[in-house]
Parts: structure tokens; sequence; C-alpha cells
């Protein structure tokens, strides 16, 4: 997914930023993509330890085992935090 230029030129233009803003716009820009298959790895094995159950079942273990797997992140800065991805730009799978 590529970053819309034009959108973050807009963002910039925008003259009520805080230095807060202003620090979180520029770790956005200057972040690399990544991309990680944790939470696939999480629910396959999930699905794979509850074969033979109901589906319902299987998608709350699943869940469950993301919750417990993946790490609550409270990243400098943040008003709002936590995130299903340890990386500022990650796409999950």
């Amino acid at each position: 997914m590529a970053l819309n230029v034009e959108h973050l030129n807009e963002i910039d233009g925008v003259n009520f930023r805080t230095e807060r803003i202003a620090k979180r716009a520029k770790t956005f820009r200057e972040t690399k993509p990544f991309i990680s298959g944790e939470r696939a790895r999480f629910l396959t094995e999930s699905w794979q330890e509850t074969e033979g159950e109901p589906i319902p079942v299987r998608r709350a273990k699943g869940f469950a085992k993301l919750l417990d797997g993946i790490p609550v992140l409270i990243r400098e800065g943040e008003l709002i935090v936590g995130s299903q991805a340890k990386h500022v730009l990650q796409s999950i799978l």
C-alpha cells in the first residue's frame, strides 16, 4: 500500500498541529512498511488445535490466542493506545 502524498501534504498544511502530532507524523513518514504473518500464525495454530470443535468456538479460541499472543503496545505520544501490530506501518494478514 503506497502512501498518498497529497493527503500527507494536506496534513502538513494544517496550522493547528502540535509538537506531538508533528513528531507522530514524522515517525509515520520515516517508517518503512512491514508485513507480518504473526497473526496468521496464531490463528493457524488455534485452528489446528481446535479441529472438530464448532466454528463459533474455534473463532473465539482463535481470538483469545491473538489476545494472549500479541502484546499491547503503548507508543510515545499516542493518546489512543493499542494496535493490531507491533510496527507503526505494519500490514496484518
